[in-house]
């Protein structure tokens, strides 16, 4: 969405190379081919075209720029390459322990993916890539099987972290729901000996002729409802707990729920996991609490802090990030203020006092959001399963 509301007569369109707009720099024509004063924008999609000489692959940035003032408007640095990531768990990247969602020369491996096309046109993106059938990296990627076997393939659609980096998926095609779990229906045979193109109901000539429909499309030669797909759905009410002659919390680990209904909904903030605290059966409630009384947290979140998965230390900090079990030395900083949960040692923050068995709430079936209108109705479709508790007494 570009937002642009600057009166500037030089300002335009510019493309280059380096880390900045510079001496070596190109203008490139407005949504209508011109070079004219630009207009203003309010929060809108417009689609740009590179002169024919130039390719995306050889630029580095785009920015909107005033060369008489030598002054920029906004930068955008072009990421021409496509990131190989091995998965491990539904977390966060461990580098140490090379566990969760890695890329691979991030744990002793290569990138062995080629970024050969890629287009946005009406909403829909258009990837060519190149991988070996059998690369170096032995460690990260298993061979593709060419003789007459099958290749299960999963497309995964996400948000980025804080930090840019995959968060959990929100959507997934060619799988069908099974026990809390995606699963891939369909496979792909690259040594068959029929060279023929049989993809369900001409999906791709579709997808070419009716883009805005793309959703509806996938979700036909799917035999699934648009819901599934994408959703327009209301938020959860945010709920709070009120301590009157309750001072005892129990906190475990549970899904986030869909994003327009819970955790991102409540927050604003994606959950790089897909996970949640949740306290008392209730998804992040505000907790309001009695000064002078004390309350004692029952914690059960893990204590295992090899395994990142199953990790997720408990502690009272003014960051509304948080994660700083992770990012130790973030903690007691300016932006991650420590009231309680983590002690420090010779400088050193230490969670434990914060760390329990693990316990999870879990999906007893796939979960429709559509039939789901508040957090207690979708924990009544969760089950609890657990791996001595912590407490944490404040």
């Amino acid at each position: 969405k570009l937002y642009y509301t600057i009166n500037c007569i030089y300002c335009g369109f510019f493309v280059g190379t380096g880390t900045g707009p510079n001496s070596y720099r190109i203008q490139i024509p407005d949504e209508n081919s011109s070079f004219s004063k630009l207009r203003n924008y309010y929060n809108e999609d417009i689609v740009l075209k590179l002169p024919r000489d130039l390719s995306l692959f050889f630029l580095d940035w785009f920015a909107i720029y005033d060369p008489n003032e030598k002054l920029s408007y906004g930068v955008v640095m072009i990421d021409k390459k496509l990131n190989d990531f091995t998965i491990t768990t539904k977390s966060q990247c461990n580098v140490k322990t090379r566990t969760g969602v890695c890329q691979d020369r991030l744990v002793g491996g290569t990138n062995d993916l080629d970024l050969l096309m890629s287009s946005y046109i009406d909403g829909l993106i258009k990837v060519t890539f190149r991988r070996s059938i059998k690369t170096q990296d032995r460690m990260n990627d298993l061979p593709v099987l060419i003789h007459d076997a099958s290749n299960f393939v999963v497309a995964a659609i996400g948000t980025l972290d804080t930090e840019k980096n995959p968060s959990y998926h929100t959507v997934a095609l060619n799988t069908k729901y099974h026990r809390s779990k995606y699963r891939s229906i369909n496979v792909l045979n690259f040594g068959r000996a029929n060279n023929r193109r049989a993809c369900q109901e001409n999906l791709w000539r579709k997808v070419i002729n009716e883009p805005a429909n793309i959703f509806n499309i996938i979700a036909d030669s799917q035999h699934l409802s648009e819901t599934e797909i994408i959703y327009d759905l209301r938020p959860w009410p945010a709920e709070a707990i009120r301590t009157r002659g309750n001072y005892v919390f129990r906190v475990v680990i549970g899904p986030a729920g869909d994003p327009q209904q819970g955790y991102t909904s409540i927050t604003g903030n994606e959950s790089p996991s897909g996970l949640a605290f949740w306290i008392n059966d209730l998804l992040i409630p505000e907790l309001h609490v009695i000064r002078g009384h004390d309350y004692t947290f029952l914690i059960e979140t893990g204590d295992n802090k090899t395994d990142r998965r199953h990790y997720h230390p408990f502690y009272i900090t003014d960051s509304k990030d948080g994660g700083g079990s992770q990012l130790p030395d973030l903690l007691q900083s300016p932006t991650h203020r420590i009231y309680a949960g983590v002690i420090f040692r010779d400088g050193l923050a230490d969670p434990s006092p914060g760390t329990g068995r693990y316990c999870e709430l879990i999906e007893t079936e796939k979960v429709n959001p559509t039939l789901i209108y508040s957090i207690e109705d979708y924990r009544k479709m969760l089950r609890l399963h657990c791996g001595v508790s912590a407490f944490l007494n404040k």
